[in-house]
């Protein structure tokens, strides 16, 4: 049995639990029942109606009841997908990069893309520096979305990919933007306490969830209080995004653990997507924004003054 079998297991029973739940309709027959009651008291079968309405509200208790007792074995299917998962993903080797980090090519939809686009413009703003944590292929066609921050970093384990990144601009841009060569995950030499707004995409799709708690960590660090980490992976809670880890395209981590990962780190959650992306392989493209306490505060008055041009 692999994981993907447990999935389609739980997706199944959720399937069933939802056709089990008599709730609404039966809900909506006491409703009116009472309506009738309360229009018309003392009507003709007044005393059958009343029996009639606390039968109807005995169903509701009774059927929650099953429910209840049918969601706890979500519950237990899920405590055995993390189980297996554990098993069939190791999640210890900070080092360890899927090797197709980079690499892997796919197409991007124009819903993923729309959408992140207003996603990233939400959280752009002059008065922080913005960070882009990881230069793939995949995350170029954003880059020029964070120019709104000031200043942009550009933080990589490859230089070769940053400068790939870099040289969309023209020159006088290219200048600013100011590299950071990632050595041994060592963070320590930019700014801490500083970026409103870091940035990651398609670079957690491809480690474990020890390598994403260690980055949470760090980024944590660099954000001001209220400033906000939008980061891709590849959310496992979905049969496709699960596939794709066992064929080992991709990593393995559910929204379920990287929620509580971000929470216990000390972040808070802002919002999660999950859309369907028109691509063979890579079917759904999942990200998350998360948000250090606080609220962003700067005594920076004016953005420094002059176009950005894409090359």
């Amino acid at each position: 049995m692999l994981v993907s079998d447990l999935l389609r297991y739980r997706s199944d029973v959720e399937s069933t639990i939802k056709e089990a739940d008599l709730t609404p309709a039966l809900q909506l027959v006491h409703t009116k029942l009472n309506q009738l009651l309360n229009t018309h008291p003392h009507g003709i079968g007044e005393s059958k109606l009343v029996q009639a309405k606390a039968q109807f509200g005995d169903l509701i208790n009774n059927g929650n009841k099953i429910t209840s007792g049918l969601d706890t074995i979500l519950t237990d299917i899920n405590t055995a997908i993390d189980s297996m998962a554990a098993e069939f993903f190791p999640q210890t080797d900070l080092e360890f990069f899927n090797p197709y980090y980079g690499a892997f090519e796919f197409h991007t939809s124009n819903e993923v893309i729309t959408t992140l686009t207003a996603n990233i413009h939400h959280s752009a703003n002059f008065h922080y520096p913005a960070l882009q944590l990881g230069c793939t292929p995949h995350s170029k066609m954003f880059t020029g979305e964070l120019v709104a921050n000031d200043p942009l970093y550009l933080c990589d384990h490859d230089a070769g990919r940053i400068e790939d990144i870099a040289n969309q601009f023209n020159e006088i841009y290219y200048r600013r933007i100011r590299r950071y060569v990632l050595e041994n995950h060592d963070t320590s030499a930019l700014p801490h306490n500083q970026f409103g707004f870091v940035f990651s995409w398609m670079l957690f799709n491809y480690t474990n969830t020890t390598c994403i708690r260690e980055y949470l960590k760090k980024v944590i660090a660099l954000l001001r209080p209220g400033g906000r980490f939008l980061f891709s992976y590849n959310n496992c809670d979905i049969l496709d995004n699960c596939l794709l880890a066992e064929k080992q395209g991709m990593s393995y981590l559910s929204m379920r653990q990287l929620t509580n990962i971000c929470q216990e780190e000390g972040f808070e959650i802002v919002y999660h997507y999950d859309i369907p992306n028109d691509d063979p392989v890579v079917k759904w493209i999942s990200w998350i924004e998360i948000k250090k306490p606080g609220e962003l505060n700067t005594l920076k008055r004016k953005q420094v003054m002059g176009a950005i041009y894409q090359k």
